[in-house]
């Protein structure tokens, strides 16, 4: 029993040392044990106080047994490396539990005071993100008597969820704090986006796979429907990607900055009011504002002031200037939604070139946010150099609602930049492939030799499937490619390119079927495509009424080209083909089904009725006398006159025709006119 007695007393002294250097029990007693004066003040205390002040010791003894519990428990899940979920998770439950016996054991207006207490709170925070219990980590957070350790605490809550991957709790969590009357001096989610776009967070962007913050940032703001603000984080995200970006061009940033890009365009065209869809480059910020630069003009009463260096009003002029250069630097970087259009694009020609190994990209300071028509161009050119063709041609269409939308031209010495793309991309690169006599490496079907300066099949496919996906077949048939077939399949895949953008962009604005038509002739084709002629002659129209002057059916647009057979007769005038500018001559004026459509017509054409004919009777004249010199002047084989006199024969008889006509329509005009 004496021994017994010696190890309690023994504990007992341990309990009470371990008690005397808790801060709280220091905090208490250490006064009244200074006070040597007074050696008997415990002895002195009545009945009541003293039972108080035992009362007192005896719940910080407890409270001292359980701190030093958890701290064992705390050293042992050290010691052996038990820091997954559920060993830190029954640390966080001891944690809470020695919180609550704290609480039940001392009054509000001490416990909150309690350097224990508090100390409790950082480790329960701790303890729950190891666990990743992010609930009582939040609670922990909002609870915390403390306000500087919430804030940092809420900040690190933030960050070590997105580190965690737990984005899809991090959002719910905002919402949960949106409704939640607990926490309604707390906008959690206004505070994730403060964390997120902080510096030290923004900056950390490399081709390594560290934590996507922007990322992160960016789906806050679209989960909470916040377009403005996620079109923000994607361009600085992009000016970021192009920043880090070096000559290696790593797949990852060449990745984000196309990606990044998009997602700035098509988050500014979620924002329903039109007026709004803006951004100033560069800058983050819930409430963005439009760039204002005006005159600004010192008042009286500044220009009184005296600056530091004794001259009038210097103060007051050195500030508005600068005001005047920031607002002029940011409308630099004023940015509508057209502008981020035509930026996305650029971004994702960029990134087809980087990542072809038979293209060589553009340098990415082309990159601008509002790129010099010149660029443009540059780019364009890249791209269909590159075989990129349906890239081109839409970079060229954002170019163009780019610069209309802010009331600029989109010219290029007198040009429509569209017009200058799909013409560039048809002559100087289509129409090449397509002649395979224009070569000597495909009359030698020497494929490998041009295989690095060609398209490939592939690459034509996508632009014919971007244009009209049913094509997809024309091109592909023939199984796989072998080198002796190759250049015929490119040949044909490149025709029905042609033929798919003539076809869909060829208009009174831009002639590109009469452009096509000059390249085929230039590179010495024979005679032009069917497919080509037949457009130009109008024979597509639903109503062929006009003859040389077609008009557009009533439910075409305005734009559509109809057909340009005075056009294409010059066109063979000037390159010496003669008897296909007299074919031309003649389908016109005979009309469609050999002239059985214009016969029955012919009598009930009115003038008021839109019924006018144009026929170029000088340029047949100067046919007419064309062929008469090379027949009288030329030295010319026989068969090669005989097919002139054939041609300026048929020429004859359809003009014969057509006059025929004439008098059939003006006799029912008559006859009209009598009734």
């Amino acid at each position: 029993s004496t021994s017994s007695k010696k190890t309690s007393d023994t504990a007992i002294r341990v309990d009470v040392h371990r008690l005397c250097n808790r801060h709280t029990f220091q905090r208490l007693f250490a006064p009244f044990f200074l006070q040597r004066r007074q050696p008997n003040l415990f002895r002195s205390m009545d009945d009541t106080t003293s039972a108080s002040v035992k009362a007192l010791v005896n719940g910080l003894l407890r409270v001292s047994n359980a701190m030093n519990r958890l701290s064992i428990l705390e050293r042992r899940t050290d010691q052996f490396a038990w820091e997954s979920a559920d060993n830190a998770t029954n640390v966080v439950d001891q944690i809470q539990k020695t919180i609550d016996h704290i609480k039940y054991l001392f009054p509000e207006i001490m416990y909150t005071i309690m350097p224990e207490y508090i100390n409790l709170w950082s480790s329960l925070y701790s303890n729950a993100e190891v666990a990743r219990d992010w609930n009582t980590a939040y609670n922990t957070c909002i609870d915390n008597p403390v306000t500087e350790q919430k804030n940092n605490q809420i900040q690190r809550l933030v960050k070590a969820m997105v580190d965690a991957g737990a984005l899809g709790e991090l959002i719910d969590m905002c919402n949960c704090v949106t409704s939640s009357s607990k926490s309604e001096a707390i906008d959690f989610a206004e505070v994730a986006a403060k964390v997120l776009s902080s510096d030290n967070l923004v900056d950390r962007l490399s081709a390594d796979e560290s934590p996507d913050y922007l990322g992160c940032l960016y789906t806050l703001h679209v989960h909470r429907l916040e377009w403005k603000r996620a079109a923000e984080v994607m361009d600085v995200r992009f000016g970021q990607s192009l920043t880090s970006l070096t000559d290696s061009l790593h797949p990852r940033l060449v990745a984000d900055i196309s990606l990044s890009a998009i997602a700035c365009s098509m988050a500014l065209a979620q924002i329903p009011d039109k007026a709004n869809r803006f951004i100033i480059s560069g800058e983050m910020g819930p409430f963005p504002s439009i760039p204002m630069v005006d005159n600004r003009e010192a008042s009286p009463k500044s220009i009184l002031k005296r600056g530091r260096d004794g001259t009038l009003g210097s103060n007051n002029n050195s500030s508005n200037r600068s005001a005047e250069k920031e607002d002029e630097d940011r409308l630099e970087r004023f940015m509508l939604l057209s502008d981020t259009r035509a930026r996305a694009t650029r971004a994702l020609a960029f990134r087809s070139l980087a990542l072809d190994k038979e293209s060589i990209p553009f340098q990415p300071s082309l990159l601008s946010n509002k790129a010099a028509l010149e660029t443009d161009v540059t780019i364009i050119e890249a791209l269909a150099t590159g075989g990129f063709f349906s890239l081109a041609h839409q970079i060229s269409e954002c170019i163009r609602q780019s610069k209309e939308s802010q009331f600029q031209g989109a010219l290029i010495k007198g040009r429509d930049i569209v017009f200058l793309a799909l013409s560039d991309i048809i002559n100087m690169h289509l129409v090449p492939l397509i002649l395979p006599n224009h070569d000597a490496d495909f009359k030698d079907n020497s494929y490998a030799k041009r295989k690095r300066s060609l398209p490939s099949l592939k690459k034509l496919v996508r632009a014919i499937e971007a244009t009209d996906r049913s094509s997809y077949a024309i091109c592909c048939i023939g199984g796989p490619s072998k080198p002796a077939t190759i250049p015929s399949r490119l040949s044909s895949a490149a025709m029905e390119l042609v033929r798919k953008l003539v076809m869909s962009c060829s208009s009174a604005s831009c002639p590109l079927a009469m452009e096509t038509a000059e390249a085929f002739l230039d590179l010495g084709a024979p005679s032009l495509p069917a497919w080509l002629e037949d457009c130009l002659m109008g024979v597509n129209m639903n109503n062929p009424d006009g003859i040389f002057g077609s008009k557009a059916s009533p439910s075409s647009s305005s734009t559509v080209a109809v057909g340009d057979p005075s056009a294409l007769c010059s066109l063979y005038m000037k390159k010496g083909m003669l008897v296909e500018a007299c074919g031309v001559v003649s389908r016109v004026l005979t009309g469609p089904l050999g002239g059985q459509f214009r016969r029955a017509q012919a009598a009930f054409r009115l003038p008021e009725r839109g019924n006018i004919d144009y026929v170029p009777h000088a340029k047949i004249d100067l046919l007419w006398n064309l062929i008469e010199h090379v027949l009288r002047e030329s030295d010319l084989n026989e068969k090669v006159k005989s097919d002139l006199r054939v041609a300026r024969l048929g020429v004859e008889n359809a003009l014969t025709f057509h006059f025929s006509l004439v008098k059939i329509s003006e006799d029912g005009q008559a006859s009209a006119r009598a009734l």
